[in-house]
């Protein structure tokens, strides 16, 4: 009887220890673990980035300007911190953001969650910290640089906006664990880690060029900053670039200078539709005619602007003659201008355009040449299907133009964006930046903020 009792306690307590375990099971399922990536939100441009190769990367630039944050940027800086505060600075991190920066958020997993409280309490001297914390989210805004630190078991969010809410919805893992279709295709086209940070988009601001997606690689030096962009169009866009073009000589006076030679097909192409519409909008800001432009233009355009050049003018001016009767007398007087040329290929709707221009007043007569906007005067020929515009009488002799590219100096830094290549269905873009510049638009926007929350 003993023995049956033992045995049924035995029978009773597994039973017990079953059930506890069923619940328990089934609880998790209710409350599922999210991985990282199922919590990312979706915005115009996402992320991904290896924290320690890039603090390597940058390090060179932020030594060289002397910026205060390079001593925090280390990466021996950082694996320390991590292990101190319980962040895993080896994973990958992800940024979601807007276009104008109004809004982001960036993601890193947690090592240890319980850690992080010695970080809050280090800054806690010097900010003050409010503190909203709920459903198991601590919650922590930061007044002074006007951001918000949220953290769970396994996650830390650093998020400045008006859309934490809504956010956090996705991100504490609120609903069914998906990864949403934005970051999906992402993962999809870049399923290497060899990439130190890299930029997606296939937000409306694309879509209305005719570009489905972008893959943007930002690279640095401790002098210039080289994003590698590729943009895709969800159908073959069918524009062909000239390999056999001439352009205007390139100077080292050079402030400005455009190459660009397409097939004139592609005005027939989609994707032409796209770019009309765009370019429509900004020029409607100058009154530009770019309807009748588009229809004239053959597809080669030379530009350069930059330097000085010797040129004249005619003056009028008031003589005597021997009797002191006064006579007005045209002079020609050489002067100094900025240089300015410009090649532009046309068809037979060349005169048109240029008709148009004189209608918006964009283009006058004056002084027997032509004023466009606030160019200096500029003397123009008509060659076969060329139009050349110059601040001097005597043209510049054309020369093989090779690439197609923009290049200009904003205060005394040249930047430049190239086209590298195409496909049937993309281009390979690359643009060169300043750091210095930058970095001083970053410096300016941290002020402008620093002020806007005083």
């Amino acid at each position: 009887m003993k023995r049956f009792r033992q045995g049924f306690i035995f029978v009773l307590l597994a039973g017990v220890l079953g059930l506890l375990l069923l619940f328990k099971n089934r609880n998790s399922l209710s409350d599922p673990q999210f991985t990282l990536r199922e919590r990312l939100p979706v915005s115009d441009i996402l992320v991904r980035a290896q924290i320690l190769e890039l603090s390597k990367q940058i390090g060179p630039m932020l030594f060289k300007y002397k910026l205060p944050i390079r001593e925090f940027a280390s990466a021996d800086f950082l694996l320390s911190q991590g292990k101190q505060f319980g962040i895993n600075i080896q994973s990958e991190a992800y940024l979601f953001l807007n276009r104008d920066l109004k809004e982001w958020g960036f993601l890193i997993s947690l090592n240890d969650s319980s850690k992080m409280v010695q970080l809050v309490d280090r800054f806690r001297k010097n900010t003050p910290i409010a503190d909203s914390s709920r459903n198991k989210i601590r919650i922590l805004f930061f007044s002074e640089p006007n951001v918000y630190l949220c953290y769970q078991k396994s996650y830390a969010l650093l998020y400045f906006g008006n859309q934490l809410n809504q956010r956090l919805d996705k991100i504490s893992g609120k609903g069914k664990p998906r990864i949403e279709k934005e970051w999906q295709h992402f993962f999809h086209l870049n399923s290497q880690k060899s990439n130190t940070i890299l930029a997606y988009s296939e937000a409306d601001f694309l879509k209305s060029w005719g570009f489905d997606y972008a893959l943007v690689t930002p690279k640095t030096d401790s002098i210039t900053v080289h994003f590698n962009g590729l943009f895709h169009t969800p159908i073959p866009h069918g524009i062909h670039f000239l390999t056999q073009a001439k352009g205007l000589p390139n100077k080292p006076s050079d402030t400005k200078a455009i190459e660009l030679h397409v097939d004139s097909t592609f005005k027939h192409q989609a994707i032409a539709k796209n770019l009309t519409a765009e370019l429509n909008t900004f020029g409607k800001k100058i009154g530009f005619p770019t309807g009748s432009f588009l229809k004239a233009w053959d597809g080669n355009l030379s530009f350069r602007e930059g330097g000085r050049v010797n040129s004249v003018e005619k003056i009028i001016v008031t003589e005597f003659d021997e009797n002191f009767n006064p006579k007005e007398t045209v002079r020609l007087q050489p002067i100094s201008v900025p240089r300015y040329a410009v090649v532009f290929g046309s068809n037979a709707y060349g005169k048109a355009f240029l008709n148009a221009l004189f209608e918006k007043g964009i283009l006058r007569n004056e002084s027997n040449k032509l004023r466009f906007l606030y160019a200096p005067l500029l003397s123009m020929k008509q060659d076969k299907n060329q139009f050349f515009f110059s601040s001097v009488a005597q043209f510049p002799k054309l020369t093989n133009a090779s690439g197609n590219y923009v290049h200009w100096t904003q205060n005394n830094a040249p930047f430049s964006l190239d086209l590298m290549g195409c496909g049937a269905d993309y281009f390979v873009v690359n643009m060169d930046c300043p750091a210095t510049y930058l970095i001083y638009e970053w410096q300016k926007k941290m002020k402008s903020r620093k002020k806007g929350s005083s």
